[in-house]
């Protein structure tokens, strides 16, 4: 154990002069710090990191994203959208706020709803797009009600109506639409 540290005065309970001297002296810039009206350095209000959370999350990101991308724990992620700590430190913050989404990694549900639907109307069903797209039939059906799409989903469904409108199945029109 080395002396001098707050780790040896909160956690073995050491009082020897080199840990009082530093407990006294962390207390000092607290109380400082406190009066004067600043922040503590280590701690940050969570607004600016809910709001970006909520910006991610409208772009498509899930929890379980946002806390992979950053490096922290879904919890974490969901408290702070909870709004239940009052602060993050500066590693969460800057973790979470270092996130990003490429605008063009997730689409528009609409876009991939469009051309399931010319596809269909094209006399395809929906187990037989599930086929082509090497998908299971009743999660191809699911993924048609979400809001957003990665762009790996489009591109597939894309790919599948080039296909079929260069066996004059499907419109070429209907690609046009979703470009």
């Amino acid at each position: 154990m080395k002396h001098g540290t707050g780790t040896a005065y909160t956690r073995h309970g050491c009082r020897c002069a080199d840990c009082r001297a530093y407990k006294a002296t962390k207390a000092r810039e607290r109380y400082a710090a406190k009066h004067s009206g600043e922040e503590p350095k280590c701690r940050h209000k969570i607004d600016e990191v809910q709001r970006h959370i909520a910006r991610m999350k409208t772009l498509g990101m899930s929890s379980a994203g946002i806390a992979r991308q950053a490096g922290v724990s879904v919890d974490c992620v969901t408290d702070i959208t909870a709004g239940k700590p009052a602060y993050v430190t500066t590693r969460t913050r800057d973790s979470i706020l270092g996130v990003s989404v490429d605008n063009t990694a997730y689409v528009p549900g609409w876009k991939v709803r469009l051309l399931a639907a010319h596809i269909e109307r094209a006399g395809v069903d929906v187990p037989e797009i599930a086929r082509a797209l090497k998908m299971n039939p009743a999660s191809c059906a699911v993924t048609l009600h979400r809001k957003t799409h990665t762009r790996r989903t489009l591109d597939k469904y894309v790919i599948l109506a080039r296909y079929l409108a260069g066996q004059g199945i499907v419109p070429a029109s209907v690609l046009e639409e979703v470009a």
